[in-house]
């Protein structure tokens, strides 16, 4: 009996990483904000998601809840905008 077909196969590198993204709780985020401030006077929401490693919509949304919270102040408009410790 003649079989035909193919086989794919896939090779995982030793590298990658294969693990589901680790949920930092919403504390922690917010303590890693007040250090990169404290360090930097200022941080956009490109500098949130590349320190969280969130996506645009979970670092707006943490932003946007540490203003209403009177933690953060917004400068800017959209794109330029910039987010300062509350003074």
């Amino acid at each position: 009996m003649l079989k035909t077909g193919f086989v794919v196969v896939f090779y995982r590198s030793e590298y990658e990483n294969t693990d589901k993204a680790i949920k930092i709780p919403i504390k922690m985020r917010r303590e890693k904000i007040i250090e990169y401030l404290n360090e930097h006077s200022q941080i956009t929401n490109k500098e949130v998601r590349e320190l969280l490693g969130v996506t645009d919509s979970t670092a707006k949304k943490l932003l946007a809840s540490m203003v209403d919270e009177n933690l953060l102040v917004a400068v800017g408009e959209k794109k330029n905008r910039k987010f300062l410790i509350k003074a």
